[in-house]
């Protein structure tokens, strides 16, 4: 099977059902489309790596919760990006931590029109593509030899969406392991974008 000829949502909905080849090829084919995004932010103390995962969760949520009603798969998944950055920043500010978390679109608003958001223009030299695509496979594999089942299942949740104690409630764990889980999955993120 084909999956660079496929379209979006046919990969999309490979994924859905579990197909571990077409699930690569999805996130591969939306990976430059995060990156752009989250190019056009500018977070204190952080750098594009931070921003590009957090845009890596909001493609995650976006998966979980599309359907064709939404409109295109490709503009709801960007704007699913772009909210995630949004509410990692506000998140970080809201912390007290306004001094290390100024985030400032680095668009360009001319004629009320937002140039430098053209999501079809975002493309990365092959050499982000190729570090991106080292750094995304380290980190799935990271994920899959460092988590056990329940915290794989604890993370599905968080990505979905589902507040901790939902979470804590669909994995029969306490509210703190969920806790200690996303915190746990961020730190080998950062490793891995070391």
């Amino acid at each position: 099977m084909d999956y660079s000829k496929m379209s979006d949502e046919e990969l999309l909905s490979l994924l859905n059902s579990g197909d571990k080849e077409a699930t690569d090829v999805f996130y591969k084919r939306f990976g430059p489309l995060v990156t752009g995004i989250a190019r056009k932010f500018y977070l204190y103390g952080a750098d594009i790596a931070d921003l590009t995962q957090e845009g890596m969760i909001g493609i995650f949520k976006g998966v979980k919760s599309y359907d064709s009603s939404k409109g295109k798969l490709k503009s709801y998944l960007a704007a699913c990006v772009k909210n995630q950055i949004l509410d990692a920043v506000r998140s970080a500010n809201a912390k007290g931590n306004s001094p290390l978390n100024s985030a400032l679109s680095l668009s360009v608003w001319v004629d009320g029109e937002e140039i430098g958001d053209n999501l079809e223009s975002d493309e990365l030299t092959p050499l982000d593509t190729l570090i991106e695509n080292e750094g995304r496979l380290d980190f799935l594999t990271l994920l899959n030899s460092k988590l056990t089942e329940t915290e794989i299942e604890i993370l599905k949740g968080f990505l979905g969406g589902d507040s901790y104690k939902v979470i804590a409630s669909n994995c029969g764990v306490s509210e703190k392991k969920v806790d200690n889980t996303i915190s746990k999955i961020k730190k080998l993120a950062k490793k891995v974008n070391a």
